[in-house]
């Protein structure tokens, strides 16, 4: 049946054309724009690439229906869309008042703005997990129906702007989803998901939240006008000039909030550590005494709190980024796991302070007061320490590349594995010698090229290298991975050991320029939990055996896990359960982290490779002059036009390896395999050769 005899046959009365199809094409819809289909039985029918803009659909059966492509403007009220399959569809300012929509499956539309017309529409069990954006819901029933797909990131619904006050939404999951503008006043929200959701500029007066779940959620600018949340968890909620005026916050978990700019007229519940917080943030503090305050995991980002008397307070964990502590006492104060990062604290006094891994990236601390802190793995990138006092400081494992250090003293100052390219050292007192400090660093081919990576993310990408945090022991390592019964690989260790993964995680686009491929590098207790979360959600599409410790970039449904269980390697497979990807993608975390560094720069001079795995690597005219690559495996590898002078290639494997041109000047080829390689044309003038197997099986010994 085609266009022309639908119509005629729906003008001469015909109702019933129930299972017809039509299939357009991309580009090529078939065109039932303002046509007149209304009452009529439509159920099953598959309605594919059509256009029914304007189209009047009222009170139509389409039970069953297929339905894809435009229905712009399109009247389907009262219409029975039970069952029906409605993906994916531009519904832009569609009417759908009063449809029956139970079991409809919306898909992953992804079409743009939809502002639709759902009002009393009865949507029992039906997947709206397509663009609402804008889309009214009132008197809409509801029960059963879900917005987001769990396992599926595009299955998951955009309701910014839409309308879904006065309806009841209990138990209902919007983790992650952007309500940003919608209105859910009156709503009742009770035991409601809203974990990570974009909740700015909502309208949520009124509304019931009893024991709902607002982990990380950004409220700013909200409406929760004589809103209830008592029970409800608003752990490191974003409340930035947020109105919450008569709203009930009584037994909630207020830690980590964001109080900056929020109006809290006559709230009840509100903690004395958050009534502080809110204080510090929108009142200021300046020369207060707040000796011996809890200020743990708050937020007091930008507060100026110059010449406060802060000793002994507990400040652990607390985001304090651009904020003003000039002249401040912190004598004894817990700072560890803290955000100091843009921080002021010149003149300060930290003696006996606890900064251990702190992120101090760009703070000026020029002229304080660091007697006795522990500084063990602290981020100084960056940070301005001239003239500061740090004698008896522990700074083992602390990150100071860049950093000013001009005029500091660091008399007895404990430099154990700390890391200081391009510090400026410029009449430090007492700094140890680079030697001292370079005999206690770890170093592997692994960490050889982390440090490589990392000297590239110094000169190109900064806010990586600033966002690394400091490596773990072996021991908090083995404390972390408790409950992991298999064998823990050694570069598991090296790699933790090295830095504890990215403090901030890369998203959306960033995350093409993230630390690995299009991946961030997760910190372990991230990495440990996202293990146990994917055990949970794919049962047995997950392994036991499985770190997550590459993902949430690009597209957050990818990432890398590293396989445990082996007692040096650990190979790395790509994680994808929307495509049922779980292939190697890399043999061992050295072997991808050879290839990045490689992708980063062409220079890997005077590198420790010794024994890695680069077979069938593309080395072209690399830099690996007076590298170690003994033992190594360069089997089948390119390294026509390398420069390999005064390399170490002592018993390498390079059988059939591409060496054209290269230059081999003063190599050690002691027991190397060059059986079947092209050495044509390579300099090997004042090359050692010592039972060195040639390219045609001969073995060469040179006196």
């Amino acid at each position: 049946m085609n266009r022309d005899e639908l119509l005629r046959r729906y003008a001469a009365g015909q109702r019933d054309f129930s299972g017809v199809a039509f299939y357009g094409s991309q580009g090529g819809e078939i065109n039932l724009s303002g046509v007149n289909l209304s009452d009529a039985n439509l159920s099953g029918a598959i309605l594919s690439h059509v256009n029914l803009n304007n189209a009047n659909l009222r009170n139509a059966n389409l039970r069953g229906a297929r339905l894809n492509g435009y229905l712009n403007d399109v009247d389907l009220s009262g219409a029975d869309l039970t069952d029906a399959q409605i993906s994916p569809c531009h519904l832009n300012k569609a009417n759908l008042k009063g449809a029956n929509l139970t079991n409809a499956d919306f898909g992953a539309n992804g079409t743009g703005p939809c502002d639709a017309d759902l009002s009393n529409t009865d949507c029992t069990n039906a997947k709206l997990t397509g663009d609402f954006m804008g889309a009214n819901f009132k008197g809409a029933k509801l029960e059963g129906a879900i917005f987001r797909e769990a396992n599926l990131y595009w299955y998951r619904a955009k309701l910014s702007r839409a309308n879904l006050s006065e309806l009841d939404l209990s138990g209902k999951t919007f983790a992650e989803l952007d309500l940003s503008y919608t209105n859910l006043s009156n709503s009742n929200l009770s035991v409601t998901n809203f974990k990570y959701v974009n909740l700015t500029n909502a309208n949520l007066s009124g509304a019931n939240l009893i024991n709902a779940d607002l982990t990380k959620a950004n409220l700013s600018n909200a409406n929760l006008i004589d809103a209830n949340l008592s029970g409800s968890n608003l752990t490191k909620v974003n409340l930035t000039n947020a109105d919450l005026s008569g709203t009930n916050l009584n037994n909630t978990n207020q830690n980590g909030v964001i109080w900056t700019g929020a109006k809290i007229d006559n709230v009840s519940g509100l903690t004395d550590k958050s009534y502080l917080v809110w204080r510090i943030v929108n009142q200021q503090a300046t020369g207060q005494n707040l000796i011996d305050a809890d200020l743990k995991g708050t937020k007091l980002e930008g507060a100026n709190l110059s010449g406060t008397n802060l000793s002994g307070t507990d400040l652990s964990d607390v985001i304090l980024v651009d904020a003003n502590l000039e002249q401040a006492n912190l004598s004894n104060a817990n700072l560890s796991d803290s955000d100091l990062s843009r921080v002021n604290l010149t003149q300060a006094i930290l003696n006996g302070a606890n900064l251990s891994r702190a992120n101090l990236n760009q703070a000026n601390l020029s002229n304080a007061n660091f007697i006795q802190a522990n500084l063990n793995q602290a981020n100084l990138i960056n940070a301005n320490l001239s003239n500061a006092d740090l004698s008896d400081a522990n700074l083992s494992q602390s990150l100071l590349n860049e950093a000013n250090l001009s005029g500091a003293n660091l008399s007895n100052a404990n430099l154990t594995k700390a890391v200081y390219l391009g510090a400026n050292l410029t009449d430090a007192i007492n700094f140890p010698s680079q030697e001292a400090i370079a005999t206690n660093q770890l170093k592997t081919p692994l960490t050889e090229v982390l440090d490589r990576i990392l000297d590239y993310f110094l000169e190109n990408q900064p806010d990586i290298a600033s966002s690394l945090q400091p490596g773990l022991t072996r021991e908090q390592i083995d404390e972390k991975l408790t409950g992991f019964s298999c064998r823990i690989p050694e570069e598991v260790y090296q790699l933790y050991q090295w830095r504890n993964g990215m403090q901030e995680l890369r998203e959306g686009w960033l995350g093409w320029a993230a630390f690995v491929d299009t991946q961030n590098f997760l910190p372990l207790e991230k990495a440990i939990a996202k293990s146990r979360g994917f055990a949970t959600d794919y049962g047995d599409e997950g392994d036991a055996h499985w770190l997550f410790v590459f993902g949430e970039a690009s597209d957050n449904c990818g990432a890398y896990v590293v396989v445990l269980g082996k007692e040096e390697i650990a190979p790395v497979r790509n994680f994808d359960p929307e495509y049922k990807d779980y292939s190697i993608q890399y043999p061992s975390l050295t072997h991808m982290m050879l290839k990045k560094a490689i992708n980063c720069s062409r220079n890997l001079s005077d590198a420790y490779l010794k024994g890695v795995n680069m077979s069938g690597f593309q080395l072209s005219k690399v830099n690996l002059n007076k590298t170690n690559l003994s033992g190594a495996d360069l089997s089948r590898t390119d390294l026509s036009r390398a420069a390999l002078s005064g390399a170490n290639l002592s018993s390498a494997n390079l059988y059939r390896a591409g060496l054209f041109q290269a230059n081999l000047e003063g190599a050690n080829l002691t027991g190397a395999n060059f059986s079947e390689a092209d050495l044509y044309d390579a300099n090997l003038s004042h090359a050692i050769f010592s039972n060195t197997i040639m390219p045609d099986g001969s073995i060469r010994n040179d006196s």
